[in-house]
């Protein structure tokens, strides 16, 4: 049985902080990469819950200063399970941030498909960057700076979810008729998209209208960066008198 660390949060408190972490993205992840033939469906399970366990404990503790014990302790397993599915601490953080990267970019793909006007397309598609960091909460921080290491594995993975946000805004560009964009911009446009929804996390700005502000200065940012010339951006915003 796991060792109890202090105040390990409820399961109802560690769904509600990685909601972005949706268990249908779960569990599509888990079904992706057995770890061996014959798995029974409850590991299915369980790998969900110790993935919701880490999120909560790397978030609230730091991918450093988090132990194997403090994931057993949020996630309710028992040490036996937790290896049976993962190698150690690394293994789930790794699958967290894969698990995480792939929801970001299916919903960036379903936002850019679900309108035909520019102006909304970009909306949605600001609106949906916005909406699993927020929703994930503190290990958007942790995976930012885990991901910010040079040479690590995370450092790579994060480059492909930029490779793949290039391209993604290629094809929109080439079937808009718009050329090709240089991806050099685009990568300048991702790191302020970043930044902003990073600031939200770590200054514990969520609230709607604070969201409602990121939304506002991202959209802006991102048709300013992508208008051609004679096109008007929305207007900068201002803050109130």
């Amino acid at each position: 049985m796991p060792r109890t660390t202090s105040n390990p949060r409820p399961r109802s408190a560690r769904r509600s902080t990685v909601v972005g972490l949706a268990l249908a993205g779960l569990g599509r992840s888990a079904r992706r990469r057995p770890r061996g033939r014959g798995r029974p469906a409850a590991g299915f399970a369980a790998d969900a819950e110790i993935l919701q366990g880490a999120a909560v404990a790397f978030g609230h503790k730091g991918y450093a200063d988090t132990s194997v014990e403090d994931i057993l302790a949020e996630a309710h397993v028992s040490r036996r399970t937790f290896y049976r599915l993962f190698r150690n601490k690394d293994d789930v953080f790794e699958r967290l941030f894969e698990v995480a990267s792939e929801l970001f970019l299916e919903s960036i793909r379903a936002a850019a498909s679900s309108a035909t006007d520019p102006f909304e397309k970009a909306e949605r598609c600001v609106e949906a960057y916005l909406q699993l960091p927020i929703a994930a909460g503190p290990i958007y921080r942790v995976f930012f700076v885990e991901a910010m290491r040079p040479g690590t594995q995370l450092a790579m993975r994060r480059q492909r979810v930029i490779d793949a946000l290039i391209g993604l805004l290629d094809e929109e560009a080439i079937r808009a008729q718009r050329g090709r964009i240089d991806p050099l911009l685009v990568r300048g446009l991702v790191a302020a998209m970043e930044h902003i929804a990073l600031h939200l996390i770590v200054e514990g700005r969520t609230s709607a209208a604070d969201q409602s502000r990121a939304k506002r200065s991202m959209l802006r940012i991102f048709l300013a960066t992508l208008a051609r010339d004679g096109e008007t951006p929305p207007p900068i915003p201002l803050l109130p008198d």
